[in-house]
């Protein structure tokens, strides 16, 4: 479960994670939580769900926010800030383009003409424009932006499209 935590003047002053205990509810989690953060009183408001993946895990994932001018304690510093974030904007943007693209599908069916398929192609391009990572190659190889894996030269050279690692899909 995630809590982003922003002031009146809509700067982000708090991201905080926690996990849901077996048998609990996301709500009355947070409303634990957010007393062990701060002694305001805070109304947050549930944003959305996604499912996270990694090699390891799988989880539901629910994100609330919350705007408050109280004292909160530091949330943690972390890395996972940065690719959790990057995950929210793929799943909602997402969202958007597959409707679109059930559109663009739906018109192709029933039209099969050039400028149908065109607007197909179109909507089902945003993997690259959205999701897609860009690798900064180095004089020995390159690195996976996400988890940070090492390609060698040779590796590097093929350009994978996919990390083997973590599975984020790269832009060369």
């Amino acid at each position: 479960m995630h809590l982003i935590v922003s002031n009146s003047d809509k700067e982000i002053v708090g991201k905080y994670c926690w996990h849901v205990a077996f048998g609990e509810t996301a709500e009355k989690t947070l409303k634990l939580k957010i007393s062990d953060i701060t002694s305001g009183s805070i109304k947050p408001k549930f944003k959305k769900q996604y499912i996270r993946e990694d090699k390891n895990e799988k989880e539901l994932v629910y994100v609330f926010t919350a705007v408050s001018d109280a004292e909160f304690l530091p949330s943690p510093d972390d890395k996972e800030w940065e690719k959790r974030d990057f995950e929210i904007k793929c799943w909602e943007s997402s969202a958007k383009r597959t409707l679109s693209a059930c559109h663009a599908m739906m018109m192709y069916r029933n039209n099969r003409t050039l400028e149908a398929a065109d607007n197909l192609v179109a909507m089902l391009e945003w993997l690259n424009d959205e999701c897609g990572q860009d690798v900064v190659p180095h004089e020995y190889g390159a690195k996976c932006p996400n988890c940070g894996r090492f390609f060698n030269q040779d590796h590097a050279f093929r350009k994978p499209v996919f990390c083997e690692d973590c599975g984020c899909m790269l832009r060369w």
